[in-house]
């Protein structure tokens, strides 16, 4: 396969390689409920009433950093300057608190926004679920590094296909290696799933590495529109 710099439509590809994993980020939560959308998250996280919303710093920090509404551009670069401060430490070190704090902080408002907009259960339908499930259970793994719950609630449609590789919070990829071994031995095919945030851990006869950044609320979400 060659590369030229341009975004080949998934569909004309699709058929081209064997692809043994799948990256979901913001667009395909947003393709089922475009209230995902950073623009109406950073808004709603402003507007958010209490200590969980973005103070006037915060928000003149993502106009600093020209970032839109992009939170995952701001806790990016944030993240990139807490580790360079902390690294030089000395007379940084007060400026790394304030880092952390921002980080944390602005972390904090966009899992309340999502809570806040989340898709209702009602509006999603099962059919949508499962045919999400299904096809992310057709890879041996799958990364989403969103915050909602439209990948877990999909890939609950069919749990047995799943193997969640984060044990009480903590990333353990020796579960899907345990998982594939076991498979091998057998007639199911092993997929192993990592979901980050969620804390729960279960072994599968098919598993599919599932890596994603859920706040791990018990809020419900559904969608009618289909999966892409």
């Amino acid at each position: 396969m060659e590369f030229d710099g341009e975004l080949a439509d998934w569909l004309e590809i699709a058929e081209e390689h064997p692809w043994k994993g799948v990256l979901l980020g913001n667009g395909a939560s947003m393709v089922l409920w475009p209230k995902f959308g950073y623009r109406t998250l950073f808004q709603v996280a402003s507007e958010l009433s209490g200590p969980a919303a973005l103070s006037e710093k915060d928000q003149q920090l993502f106009r600093n950093l020209r970032a839109g509404g992009n939170f995952e551009q701001v806790l990016h670069d944030l993240a990139i300057s807490l580790q360079v401060a902390d690294a030089l430490g000395g007379a940084l070190q007060e400026g790394s608190d304030t880092i952390r704090q921002h980080y944390t902080h602005i972390r904090t408002a966009l899992i309340e926004a999502v809570h806040a907009v989340h898709v209702p259960y009602s509006r999603v339908a099962l059919g949508t679920l499962r045919r999400i499930g299904a096809y992310l259970g057709e890879h041996d793994y799958v990364f989403s590094t969103n915050y909602d719950l439209i990948v877990y609630r999909s890939m609950m449609q069919d749990a047995a296909r799943f193997t969640d590789c984060f044990l009480d919070g903590d990333f353990e990829p020796s579960v899907a290696e345990l998982d594939r071994t076991k498979a091998s031995t057998s007639t199911a095919r092993s997929t192993s799933i990592t979901c980050r945030g969620a804390a729960r851990a279960r072994t599968r006869t098919r598993t599919a590495r599932i890596c994603w950044s859920a706040w791990g609320s018990q809020s419900r979400g559904r969608t009618s529109s289909p999966s892409s």
